[in-house]
C-alpha cells in the first residue's frame, strides 16, 4: 500500500462516496480494520493538505 495515494478524489461525489465506504466496510467487517484506518487517516491528510494549501 503506498501511504501517500489518494484512495478518493478531493471532490467526491455521493456515489463515490458510497463506492469507497462499502469495499471499507467489508474490510473492516473481515477484522482488518488497521488497513481501514491508515487509509482513511492517509486520505483525510491529504484532503486537508490540498484543501488548506
Amino acid at each position: 500500500m503506498d501511504p501517500n495515494a489518494l484512495a478518493m478524489p478531493p471532490r467526491a461525489t455521493i456515489q463515490q462516496a458510497a463506492g469507497f465506504a462499502r469495499p471499507m466496510t467489508k474490510i473492516a467487517f473481515a477484522d482488518q480494520i488497521d488497513y481501514v484506518l491508515d487509509t482513511v487517516v492517509a486520505n483525510w491528510r491529504e484532503l486537508v493538505r490540498t484543501a488548506f494549501f
